[in-house]
This record gives structure tokens, sequence and C-alpha cells, in this order.
């Protein structure tokens, strides 16, 4: 019987290391949340992966409107809702759409609500870094998040669109 991971796929803003441990997640943006993944399915989704890096390019992104998430909307998020010439939510959907259908093939326990036609980027505000309006980010990575079982968050793979081998 296989094990079973959680894993999510983000974008960091900053540079992550394999293994790389984390309390809560750096600034990032997220392409994918938390889902289950068995363990005798990595390679094929590892496989996934470098596919998409091959099928799109990396995203510039500018940050844009703000709006309040969570709970009680108490994160103060950066929308990514303002089209540039490498980023926009009709042709750089197709990052998430390539990991959603993934997910949707090998994978389970997403919620819903966050992918898919409900997908909207942004950048969650931390203590560390805050993207202001109108700032301009290049984003060379798709990185897997794995949560253990202390729920801290391991760096599991980073896919750079710089290295299609990563």
């Amino acid at each position: 019987m296989s094990t079973t991971e959680t894993l999510m796929v983000a974008s960091t803003l900053d540079e992550v290391t394999v293994g790389q441990e984390f309390q809560t997640l750096p600034p990032h943006l997220t392409v994918f949340p938390w889902f289950e993944l068995d363990t005798d399915r990595m390679t094929v989704f590892d496989d996934d992966m470098r596919e998409v890096l091959e099928q799109t390019r990396s995203p510039v992104i500018t940050g844009g409107s703000v709006k309040q998430f969570g709970i009680d909307e108490a994160t103060k998020v950066r929308r990514l809702d303002r089209p540039t010439e490498r980023f926009n939510l009709i042709s750089d959907f197709w990052v998430h759409a390539l990991v959603y259908r993934s997910v949707s093939e090998l994978g389970r326990g997403y919620d819903p609500r966050y992918v898919g036609l409900h997908y909207a980027p942004h950048i969650s505000d931390s203590a560390t870094r805050s993207v202001a309006e109108n700032e301009i980010i290049s984003l060379n990575n798709l990185t897997v998040f794995k949560k253990d079982e202390q729920r801290r968050k391991l760096v599991k793979a980073v896919y750079l669109w710089d290295k299609i081998d990563g």
C-alpha cells in the first residue's frame, strides 16, 4: 500500500532549495492549493511538472488591488489582477490549468473553492514581505511543498523555467 503526502504547488518570490523547511510558507503565488498524492504517483507528477514548464513561460506579475482573505478576512493579499505583457488571467491561466489537470488525475483532497474557474492569483502579505501596487516581479519557479506531521512545510521539489531539468 502506498503512503500519501500532502503537497501544494507555488511559485516563490525568493529562491528556495530542496529540503528547506518552513513553519509558515515563504512569500509565494499559490499555483495549486494543498492536496494529497500517493507517493507511488510522484514520478508521474514530477514528469507533469516538467511538462508544465516546457509548455508555458515564466510569469512576470504586477501587484494589483488589495483584498482581505481568510478567516474573518484577516489576511491582506495583493491580487494579480493587472495584466502585463507576460501575465494575464487568460494566457497565464495555463500554468494553473496544467497543474490542475495533473492533480485531478493523480491526487485528491483539494479544496475546489480555489481551483479551476475559481482560481484567483494573489500574494499574501507576510511579516517579511508584501507586494506593492504596480510592483513588477519575475517568477522563475514552480515549487512543490510537502506538509509533514508537525505541519512544517518542506521544499520537496523546485522546477525552474530557465532549467527545465530542475
